[in-house]
């Protein structure tokens, strides 16, 4: 399946390229503190390396052609930015083709809407592109960001 970039009114989700390196490191850098409990850690600078992202790329492209999940970059559609990811991850593909939503937005750019309209776009693809019938967002009963986008979602 060829990953094909989406286009929404703030953001642009595509497949990751090893030239997405600077703003995947920038991101990462550039990421607050902790937030919550469900918030990544920051990441320590060697953990961020070319080397690491690369294989990082690979991984993911594997996992497409493999039709096992798609993960896309989410940048900003005016500065490049590199936002976060949004995925797919294949549950079952005989019958009830069926997939789980993850989204992951960089703690510096919370608030703003931009996991909300990611989520909207992968959805198209998945229900478009990938023919899957039947999405799904796993999420816990307290974690209040991921409760505000699912409403966004469904409402």
């Amino acid at each position: 399946m060829k990953m094909n970039p989406k286009s929404g009114r703030r953001v642009i989700l595509r497949p990751f390229s090893t030239g997405d390196y600077q703003a995947w490191r920038e991101a990462n850098l550039n990421t607050l503190e902790k937030q919550n409990k469900y918030d990544s850690p920051k990441c320590r600078p060697q953990a961020i390396s070319q080397t690491s992202f690369r294989v990082r790329v690979k991984r993911l492209r594997a996992k497409a052609k493999r039709d096992e999940c798609y993960v896309y970059g989410v940048f900003n559609k005016k500065t490049g930015q590199h936002l976060g990811t949004v995925s797919l991850y294949l549950i079952m593909r005989q019958g009830l083709n069926w997939a789980n939503l993850g989204y992951e937005i960089y703690n510096q750019f919370w608030r703003n809407g931009y996991a909300t309209e990611a989520a909207k776009l992968m959805i198209e693809i998945g229900f478009r592109d990938l023919k899957i019938h039947r999405i799904e967002a796993a999420m816990e009963l307290d974690h209040k960001g991921s409760i505000g986008i699912v409403n966004e979602l469904s409402g």
